[in-house]
């Protein structure tokens, strides 16, 4: 499945407001202790991208506690076969592509995404697709500015 015909775009990268454009467009390839490797970015992503957002009953996501704050996620810990990535505390660029969201049973999330041809090619050096699974939905790369919980739950996907 492909996230961007799942997802629906919000706003295109031209019309996201000027401050996104004074953010640093890069961050640092890290790992978590249970083996997320991700891009950190900085965290000023997650609050102005929520602050677009109209959904008043969704909240920022849990990044925070324990601390890991906004990033893009670049291999989820099911993915990895290697114990050990050269690349950890490299620095990479990206592009915002625009705000979308995409409902996966029971949230409906709300994300930046973003264009980062440098990751792509460090997923496939790795021996991995392009896209990320997560909850088996095949998803590009983003970053989660906020979600909300769904009451209705027998809304499973937005088209």
């Amino acid at each position: 499945m492909n996230f961007q015909q799942q997802a629906s775009m919000l706003l295109y990268a031209e019309h996201l407001p000027a401050l996104f454009n004074e953010l640093a467009h890069n961050g640092r390839l890290a790992i978590t202790s249970s083996g997320l490797v991700y891009l950190k970015v900085d965290d000023a992503f997650i609050d102005q991208g929520f602050n677009l957002l109209s959904d008043k009953q969704a909240v920022p996501p849990d990044y925070f506690n324990p601390y890991l704050g906004a990033h893009i996620s670049v291999i989820y810990p099911e993915e990895r076969r290697l114990s050990q990535l050269e690349q950890l505390g490299t620095h990479y660029s990206f592009t915002l592509q625009g705000l979308a969201s995409l409902t996966i049973f029971p949230k409906r999330y709300y994300f930046l995404v973003v264009h980062a041809p440098e990751l792509l090619r460090l997923r496939q050096l790795y021996g991995l697709t392009d896209k990320l699974l997560f909850k088996n939905h095949c998803i590009d790369l983003h970053i989660t500015v906020g979600y909300t919980l769904l009451q209705d739950h027998t809304v499973k996907l937005e088209a």
